[in-house]
């Protein structure tokens, strides 16, 4: 159990450590790009897409203190086993 909950934890740590700091810099650069581009039909869909990435970061960002408890709550019960 102890090499799967490692793994866990590494896959957290990689998602923290280089995904979540990425997102700034991922959407500075699509402004950039936009910043410069004409309108066209494809834009439309583009925009619907990057609403629902919003929508999915909202939810993510709703449920990380829940999340961070559980962490904290596992960290204790694993400390006692």
């Amino acid at each position: 159990m102890r090499e799967d909950v490692t793994r866990l934890v590494e896959r957290l740590d990689t998602i923290i450590r280089y995904g979540i700091p990425a997102i700034p810099e991922i959407v500075s650069s699509a402004e950039d790009l936009v910043d410069g581009a004409s309108a066209t039909a494809d834009n439309e869909s583009a925009a619907e897409e990057l609403r629902c990435i919003a929508e999915d970061l909202l939810g993510l960002a709703s449920t990380l203190p829940d999340v961070a408890g559980r962490l904290c709550r596992l960290a204790d019960a694993m400390e006692k086993t």
